[in-house]
């Protein structure tokens, strides 16, 4: 059903999920400890939260569970079981931001009485400080947007069975059989199960199918389950996206989970799914082939925090920015700009909550009859933050030197902006129009 021009719902209120959803708890209750501890599964040690006398909170990173040799089976891939997690730090909630101003050194909220700078990512990646001593400075200055703690990881394990297959235009038949195989499952699944209000989904649609020809488009979006892509994905794009498969979107998605076998990577090739190496720094092989697709016009979809992030929105990697950067340097001075599209969500974390402290999955099954908030937001661009770069000469992505990484960053400053505004936009709308404080529901995902 659609309300005006901005809202789209969908509603399931059958007597028969109740039954489904309480039979599905109960036999996952009885199981659950089963499947904690099958072999194979390192103990994880605790995870120490403190606080000083000055309200400075300090974390140490959790010894997260033990990535096994090969998957249980494919739903322990899809729905998150086989990852390796970073332990994350819930935070206290701002009030409203009334505005976001752009600086020379991040992005400046300005709140009814005090403004608050949020530096993002900058003083994280300038290697003089951990990330615990940041987090800890961050959290002493009580700040209006209190950041996930993410502890420091290396580099994850690239599975022996890896290898970067050609993903090709989309064109195939095996690309149009496994993009509308899973596509179109995963919609009606969205729809029925779930109730979901989305504001401004035209903007997507349109941005989609109807956007000039060669010209990129980078849709970016806060991650909050493991269902996202391409269960909420596919909900919010129109049928035809999705049984023409060379209009869909290419995908990112870690090397040591959709990619740990020779099925595996050609499924998820299949899919449009191009991989990525958590932890492998700015120069893989990989980003630099998701800047091709991208410079050569097509759509990529990308969550830039770079993991599941429940109850805050997280660090903007930088491996975004250079994405951007590479893919404008690839293109050529009259081609159209580089379009970013932003959408937030929240909702998706109640229909496959994740603990708190460990980011393992509370349930393999995913929760129904959940509401689903979605605002999509006008596209934008950074090429004022390229061409002013450019013309300073410090374009050039041969080696990332502070520059570039300066370059980087102030994307990423941007897009977290951007991110933000939105997230209020949608808390104040849906207070408005459904008396809902999406503030308070973060607190509980019952």
């Amino acid at each position: 059903m659609i309300h005006g021009n901005e809202s789209q719902q969908r509603r399931c209120a059958s007597p028969l999920w109740s039954w489904m959803r309480g039979s599905l708890r109960s036999h996952l209750q009885a199981g659950r400890q089963h499947l904690c501890s099958a072999p194979g599964d390192a103990q994880a040690a605790g995870s120490e939260v403190t606080s000083d006398n000055h309200g400075a909170v300090q974390t140490s990173a959790r010894v997260q569970r033990g990535a096994r040799d090969t998957p249980r089976n494919l739903w322990s891939v899809l729905l998150g079981r086989d990852r390796t997690h970073t332990s994350a730090l819930a935070a206290a909630e701002p009030p409203a931001v009334i505005a976001l101003l752009p600086s020379p050194v991040g992005v400046v909220a300005v709140a009814p009485k005090e403004p608050e700078l949020l530096t993002w990512n900058r003083d994280r990646f300038d290697g003089s400080r951990t990330d615990a001593e940041i987090t800890a400075e961050s959290a002493s200055r009580e700040p209006l947007e209190r950041q996930c703690a993410v502890a420091s990881r290396q580099a994850a394990p690239v599975p022996d069975s890896y290898q970067m297959l050609d993903v090709g235009s989309g064109r195939s038949f095996l690309n149009a059989l496994t993009i509308a195989g899973v596509g179109i499952p995963s919609k009606l699944l969205m729809g029925s199960l779930e109730r979901i209000h989305a504001y401004h989904l035209d903007r997507l649609h349109e941005a989609v199918m109807s956007r000039p020809r060669n010209t990129p488009l980078l849709t970016v979006s806060n991650h909050k389950s493991v269902m996202d892509d391409p269960f909420l994905l596919a909900w919010m794009l129109p049928t035809r996206t999705l049984l023409h498969p060379e209009t869909m979107r290419y995908g990112l998605c870690a090397v040591d989970i959709c990619f740990r076998s020779k099925w595996l990577n050609h499924f998820f090739t299949a899919g449009k799914v191009l991989p990525i190496r958590r932890g492998g720094g700015l120069n893989q092989p990989e980003l630099y082939r998701a800047a091709e697709k991208l410079a050569a016009g097509a759509w990529l979809h990308v969550y830039p925090e770079g993991r599941v992030s429940q109850r805050c929105l997280g660090l903007i990697r930088r491996g975004v920015g250079k994405l951007l950067a590479l893919a404008h340097e690839k293109r050529n001075a009259n081609d159209p700009e580089i379009l970013i599209l932003p959408i937030y969500h929240e909702g998706m974390q109640t229909v496959m909550p994740q603990d708190e402290e460990t980011n393992e999955l509370v349930s393999m099954v995913p929760r129904i009859g959940r509401e689903i908030f979605v605002w999509v937001g006008e596209p934008f661009t950074v090429s004022d933050i390229l061409h002013k770069w450019q013309d300073l000469g410090t374009i050039s992505l041969a080696e990332d030197g502070p520059q570039q990484l300066s370059m980087y960053e102030e994307i990423c400053d941007r897009i977290a902006g951007v991110l933000v505004e939105l997230r209020a936009e949608l808390r104040r709308r849906v207070l408005e129009d459904h008396g809902i404080d999406l503030r308070e529901r973060l607190q509980s995902y019952d």
